[in-house]
């Protein structure tokens, strides 16, 4: 995809009534959650939803076949394309938590710190 393509925008501010989408996936290494930023006719993911390329629903299409080419690379898996607010924010709870680094809970190393607040 170009800067000049068509399908794809960086601001959701300069669309027009529907539906604002991205990709996500989860980075294959590290498992983090990572989001589809396509510009210059080249692709990378990132971890910042505000990176993301912003598509109209009719043409997000083409951007889940880049990511599925990437999850053929193993690069990502489960690629998949979700609804933002036209800020970048993500519609719902679950992206909502994803895109800001949840989870929700303790885990892992931090999980096994004792807790000395009051």
């Amino acid at each position: 995809m170009t800067d000049t393509d068509d399908t794809s925008l960086s601001s959701p501010e300069s669309m027009e009534d529907g539906a604002f989408k991205v990709v996500r996936a989860n980075a294959l290494r590290g498992g983090e959650v990572v989001y589809l930023v396509a510009e210059d006719g080249a692709r990378r993911w990132s971890a910042s939803i505000t990176e993301a390329t912003v598509y109209r629903e009719e043409d997000v299409g083409e951007a889940l076949k880049l990511a599925a080419d990437d999850e053929t690379a193993n690069i990502v898996v489960a690629p998949e394309a979700i609804e933002i607010t036209g800020k970048h924010e993500p519609v719902g709870a679950k992206e909502t938590i994803r895109a800001h680094g949840g989870p929700t809970i303790k885990y892992g190393e931090d999980a096994l710190q004792p807790d000395y607040s009051i």
